[in-house]
Protein backbone atom coordinates (compact mmCIF):
# COMPACT_ATOMS: atom_id res chain seq x y z
CA UNK A 1 0.00 0.00 0.00
CA UNK A 2 1.49 3.70 -0.88
CA UNK A 3 1.98 5.44 2.05
CA UNK A 4 -0.20 8.53 1.05
CA UNK A 5 -2.93 5.88 0.77
CA UNK A 6 -1.33 4.71 4.77
CA UNK A 7 -1.65 8.61 5.41
CA UNK A 8 -5.32 9.20 4.16
CA UNK A 9 -6.74 5.96 5.53
CA UNK A 10 -5.49 6.75 9.01
CA UNK A 11 -6.84 10.35 8.76
CA UNK A 12 -10.24 9.30 7.67
CA UNK A 13 -10.75 6.53 10.30
CA UNK A 14 -10.14 9.03 13.41
CA UNK A 15 -12.45 11.40 11.74
CA UNK A 16 -14.96 8.75 11.73
CA UNK A 17 -14.32 6.96 14.78
CA UNK A 18 -11.76 8.61 16.69
CA UNK A 19 -8.41 8.09 17.84
CA UNK A 20 -9.49 5.12 20.75
CA UNK A 21 -11.81 3.45 18.33
CA UNK A 22 -9.25 3.57 15.27
CA UNK A 23 -6.33 2.07 17.97
CA UNK A 24 -8.67 -0.51 18.50
CA UNK A 25 -8.87 -1.72 15.01
CA UNK A 26 -6.00 -1.32 13.46
CA UNK A 27 -4.61 -3.21 16.36
CA UNK A 28 -6.87 -5.99 15.59
CA UNK A 29 -6.08 -5.88 11.91
CA UNK A 30 -2.43 -5.82 12.49
CA UNK A 31 -1.93 -8.66 15.66
CA UNK A 32 -5.05 -10.94 15.96
CA UNK A 33 -5.69 -9.71 19.03
CA UNK A 34 -8.31 -7.41 20.68
CA UNK A 35 -6.70 -4.28 22.46
CA UNK A 36 -7.57 -3.35 26.49
CA UNK A 37 -7.10 0.24 26.62
CA UNK A 38 -9.01 0.75 29.69
CA UNK A 39 -6.68 -1.62 32.01
CA UNK A 40 -4.05 -2.73 29.45
CA UNK A 41 -1.49 -5.61 30.92
CA UNK A 42 0.50 -6.54 27.93
CA UNK A 43 3.69 -4.17 26.73
CA UNK A 44 1.78 -4.27 23.22
CA UNK A 45 -0.98 -2.93 24.71
CA UNK A 46 0.72 0.02 26.69
CA UNK A 47 2.08 1.23 23.31
CA UNK A 48 -1.49 1.72 22.23
CA UNK A 49 -2.40 3.64 25.18
CA UNK A 50 0.83 5.58 24.86
CA UNK A 51 -0.07 6.94 21.28
CA UNK A 52 -3.70 7.56 23.03
CA UNK A 53 -2.14 10.14 25.76
CA UNK A 54 0.45 11.16 22.75
CA UNK A 55 0.74 14.74 23.68
CA UNK A 56 3.53 15.15 26.07
CA UNK A 57 5.63 18.06 24.70
CA UNK A 58 8.66 15.53 25.70
CA UNK A 59 7.37 13.19 22.91
CA UNK A 60 7.42 15.73 20.63
CA UNK A 61 10.67 16.72 20.95
CA UNK A 62 12.61 13.84 21.83
CA UNK A 63 10.98 12.16 18.84
CA UNK A 64 12.33 15.02 16.36
CA UNK A 65 15.38 13.82 15.15
CA UNK A 66 16.68 17.48 14.76
CA UNK A 67 15.76 18.66 18.11
CA UNK A 68 16.75 15.50 19.88
CA UNK A 69 20.33 16.57 19.45
CA UNK A 70 19.87 19.42 22.28
CA UNK A 71 18.31 17.40 24.54
CA UNK A 72 21.14 14.87 24.18
CA UNK A 73 23.64 17.42 24.41
CA UNK A 74 21.90 18.55 27.87
CA UNK A 75 21.82 14.89 29.40
CA UNK A 76 24.96 13.87 28.57
CA UNK A 77 27.02 15.53 26.18
CA UNK A 78 27.39 16.26 22.45
CA UNK A 79 30.49 13.68 21.58
CA UNK A 80 27.83 11.05 21.33
CA UNK A 81 26.41 12.78 18.49
CA UNK A 82 26.82 11.97 15.12
CA UNK A 83 28.15 14.72 13.13
CA UNK A 84 25.61 16.89 10.86
CA UNK A 85 25.83 18.33 7.43
CA UNK A 86 22.54 20.51 7.45
CA UNK A 87 19.21 20.47 8.64
CA UNK A 88 16.91 21.65 5.28
CA UNK A 89 12.90 21.96 5.05
CA UNK A 90 14.06 21.11 1.44
CA UNK A 91 17.40 20.03 -0.30
CA UNK A 92 18.80 20.32 -4.21
CA UNK A 93 20.93 18.36 -6.21
CA UNK A 94 23.63 21.20 -5.20
CA UNK A 95 23.19 20.56 -1.44
CA UNK A 96 24.05 16.91 -2.06
CA UNK A 97 27.77 17.70 -4.41
CA UNK A 98 28.35 19.46 -1.44
CA UNK A 99 28.41 16.33 1.08
CA UNK A 100 31.31 13.72 1.37
CA UNK A 101 30.75 10.62 -0.74
CA UNK A 102 29.77 8.76 2.37
CA UNK A 103 26.42 10.24 3.98
CA UNK A 104 22.88 9.42 5.15
CA UNK A 105 19.82 11.59 4.41
CA UNK A 106 16.80 10.95 7.13
CA UNK A 107 13.73 12.66 7.59
CA UNK A 108 13.39 14.37 11.81
CA UNK A 109 9.77 13.31 11.80
CA UNK A 110 9.18 9.89 10.20
CA UNK A 111 10.54 6.11 10.32
CA UNK A 112 12.06 4.45 7.55
CA UNK A 113 12.46 7.15 5.34
CA UNK A 114 16.50 7.01 5.31
CA UNK A 115 18.41 6.93 2.20
CA UNK A 116 22.37 5.54 2.72
CA UNK A 117 25.00 6.66 0.69
CA UNK A 118 27.76 4.19 0.09
CA UNK A 119 29.21 5.54 -2.99
CA UNK A 120 27.96 9.04 -4.51
CA UNK A 121 29.11 8.12 -7.63
CA UNK A 122 26.58 5.22 -7.81
CA UNK A 123 23.64 6.74 -6.80
CA UNK A 124 20.87 8.82 -9.46
CA UNK A 125 21.01 12.68 -7.14
CA UNK A 126 18.40 13.72 -9.34
CA UNK A 127 16.10 10.73 -8.15
CA UNK A 128 17.26 11.30 -4.09
CA UNK A 129 16.40 14.61 -4.03
CA UNK A 130 12.99 13.94 -5.15
CA UNK A 131 12.76 11.02 -2.52
CA UNK A 132 14.02 13.01 0.41
CA UNK A 133 11.41 16.17 -0.41
CA UNK A 134 8.55 13.91 -0.90
CA UNK A 135 9.70 12.05 2.12
CA UNK A 136 8.98 15.55 4.16
CA UNK A 137 5.74 16.01 3.37
CA UNK A 138 4.69 12.67 4.78
CA UNK A 139 2.33 13.03 7.87
CA UNK A 140 3.53 9.61 9.33
CA UNK A 141 1.73 9.93 12.76
CA UNK A 142 -1.45 9.03 10.83
CA UNK A 143 0.11 5.70 9.44
CA UNK A 144 0.07 3.97 12.56
CA UNK A 145 -1.87 6.51 14.81
CA UNK A 146 1.33 7.98 16.26
CA UNK A 147 0.11 11.55 16.34
CA UNK A 148 2.74 12.96 18.24
CA UNK A 149 5.18 12.74 15.09
CA UNK A 150 2.70 15.53 12.81
CA UNK A 151 3.33 17.81 15.60
CA UNK A 152 7.45 17.97 14.90
CA UNK A 153 8.49 20.48 12.26
CA UNK A 154 9.69 18.62 9.07
CA UNK A 155 13.62 18.67 7.89
CA UNK A 156 15.79 16.65 5.76
CA UNK A 157 18.52 15.93 7.84
CA UNK A 158 22.38 15.16 6.25
CA UNK A 159 24.42 13.18 8.71
CA UNK A 160 27.66 11.34 8.53
CA UNK A 161 27.86 7.69 7.82
CA UNK A 162 29.21 6.10 10.28
CA UNK A 163 29.38 2.62 9.06
CA UNK A 164 32.08 0.20 7.00
CA UNK A 165 31.54 0.46 2.90
CA UNK A 166 29.62 -2.94 2.73
CA UNK A 167 27.28 -2.62 6.09
CA UNK A 168 25.92 -1.05 8.72
CA UNK A 169 27.34 -0.75 12.56
CA UNK A 170 25.00 -3.09 14.50
CA UNK A 171 22.31 -1.05 16.16
CA UNK A 172 22.03 -2.18 20.17
CA UNK A 173 18.43 -0.52 21.11
CA UNK A 174 18.47 -0.68 24.87
CA UNK A 175 14.67 -0.53 26.75
CA UNK A 176 14.60 1.15 29.23
CA UNK A 177 11.82 0.48 31.96
CA UNK A 178 11.42 2.89 35.10
CA UNK A 179 10.73 0.49 38.38
CA UNK A 180 8.45 1.42 40.87
CA UNK A 181 11.96 2.42 43.34
CA UNK A 182 13.71 4.14 40.99
CA UNK A 183 16.05 1.88 39.25
CA UNK A 184 16.26 0.94 35.30
CA UNK A 185 15.08 -2.06 34.08
CA UNK A 186 16.95 -2.90 30.80
CA UNK A 187 16.70 -5.15 27.77
CA UNK A 188 19.42 -4.94 25.13
CA UNK A 189 17.63 -6.01 21.25
CA UNK A 190 20.94 -6.19 18.73
CA UNK A 191 20.26 -6.18 14.96
CA UNK A 192 23.28 -7.12 12.54
CA UNK A 193 23.21 -6.25 9.28
CA UNK A 194 20.28 -4.29 9.22
CA UNK A 195 19.00 -3.28 5.72
CA UNK A 196 20.41 -5.83 4.06
CA UNK A 197 18.94 -9.95 3.35
CA UNK A 198 20.76 -10.71 6.32
CA UNK A 199 19.28 -8.98 8.92
CA UNK A 200 19.38 -10.85 12.28
CA UNK A 201 18.32 -9.82 15.83
CA UNK A 202 18.31 -11.12 19.34
CA UNK A 203 17.55 -10.02 22.62
CA UNK A 204 20.07 -9.62 25.62
CA UNK A 205 19.56 -8.62 29.29
CA UNK A 206 22.37 -6.46 31.00
CA UNK A 207 24.68 -9.45 31.89
CA UNK A 208 24.65 -9.77 27.70
CA UNK A 209 22.71 -13.42 28.48
CA UNK A 210 20.30 -14.29 25.30
CA UNK A 211 17.33 -13.71 25.84
CA UNK A 212 14.21 -16.80 24.63
CA UNK A 213 12.10 -14.21 23.05
CA UNK A 214 11.81 -12.48 19.40
CA UNK A 215 9.49 -10.55 17.80
CA UNK A 216 10.22 -13.13 14.41
CA UNK A 217 11.48 -16.17 13.17
CA UNK A 218 14.61 -13.83 12.19
CA UNK A 219 17.87 -15.64 12.32
CA UNK A 220 20.13 -15.90 15.40
CA UNK A 221 22.50 -17.95 14.14
CA UNK A 222 25.49 -15.16 14.13
CA UNK A 223 27.36 -14.42 16.63
CA UNK A 224 26.55 -11.14 18.39
CA UNK A 225 29.36 -9.71 20.07
CA UNK A 226 28.99 -7.82 22.90
CA UNK A 227 30.22 -4.41 22.48
CA UNK A 228 32.93 -3.08 24.38
CA UNK A 229 31.55 -0.46 26.06
CA UNK A 230 28.66 -1.93 27.22
CA UNK A 231 28.74 -1.00 30.66
CA UNK A 232 28.73 3.09 29.29
CA UNK A 233 26.00 2.01 26.94
CA UNK A 234 23.81 1.08 29.69
CA UNK A 235 24.90 4.10 31.68
CA UNK A 236 24.03 6.42 28.97
CA UNK A 237 20.66 4.41 27.99
CA UNK A 238 19.61 5.19 31.91
CA UNK A 239 20.50 8.83 32.06
CA UNK A 240 19.00 9.12 28.64
CA UNK A 241 15.60 7.15 30.19
CA UNK A 242 15.13 9.42 33.31
CA UNK A 243 12.45 11.49 32.13
CA UNK A 244 10.35 8.41 31.01
CA UNK A 245 8.59 5.62 32.50
CA UNK A 246 9.57 3.56 29.08
CA UNK A 247 11.85 4.52 25.86
CA UNK A 248 13.82 2.81 24.10
CA UNK A 249 17.29 4.67 23.33
CA UNK A 250 19.45 3.31 19.64
CA UNK A 251 22.92 3.52 20.58
CA UNK A 252 25.68 2.79 17.79
CA UNK A 253 29.48 1.48 18.96
CA UNK A 254 32.25 2.33 15.94
CA UNK A 255 35.43 1.24 16.24
CA UNK A 256 35.43 1.89 20.18
CA UNK A 257 33.09 5.47 19.86
CA UNK A 258 29.50 5.19 21.19
CA UNK A 259 26.91 7.19 19.02
CA UNK A 260 23.54 8.34 19.90
CA UNK A 261 20.54 7.16 16.93
CA UNK A 262 17.25 7.88 18.47
CA UNK A 263 14.91 7.99 21.31
CA UNK A 264 11.65 5.58 20.27
CA UNK A 265 8.27 5.97 22.47
CA UNK A 266 6.06 3.52 20.02
CA UNK A 267 8.76 0.43 19.36
CA UNK A 268 7.67 -1.35 16.63
CA UNK A 269 4.33 1.11 16.50
CA UNK A 270 3.31 -1.29 18.88
CA UNK A 271 2.26 -4.45 16.41
CA UNK A 272 5.92 -6.56 16.61
CA UNK A 273 4.39 -8.26 19.32
CA UNK A 274 7.41 -10.41 21.21
CA UNK A 275 7.19 -14.18 20.89
CA UNK A 276 6.47 -16.76 22.94
CA UNK A 277 3.42 -14.47 23.39
CA UNK A 278 3.82 -14.86 27.14
CA UNK A 279 6.39 -12.05 27.13
CA UNK A 280 4.61 -9.64 25.78
CA UNK A 281 2.96 -10.14 28.86
CA UNK A 282 5.99 -10.47 30.43
CA UNK A 283 6.97 -7.01 29.40
CA UNK A 284 3.94 -5.11 30.11
CA UNK A 285 4.52 -6.25 34.12
CA UNK A 286 8.04 -4.17 33.90
CA UNK A 287 6.34 -1.06 32.37
CA UNK A 288 4.77 0.88 35.03
CA UNK A 289 2.67 3.19 33.55
CA UNK A 290 1.94 6.70 35.36
CA UNK A 291 -2.35 7.16 35.18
Amino acid sequence: MKDELKELIGKVMIKIFGLKTSLKIYFRLKTKMKLNLDNPKRYSEKIQLRKLNYNNPLYILCADKYKVREYIKEKIGDEYLIPLYFAKKKITKEDLEKLPNQFVLKTNNASKTNIIVNDKEKISTDDVVKKMNQFVKYKFGYRTFELFYNEIDPLIIAEKYIGTENQVPNDYKFHCFKQLNGSIKVFVQVDVGRFSDNHCMAYFDEMWNMQPFGIDERKRNVKFNKPKNLKKMLEISKKLSEDFDYVRVDLYEVEGKIYFGELTFTDGSGYDILQPNKYDVEWGTYWKWKK
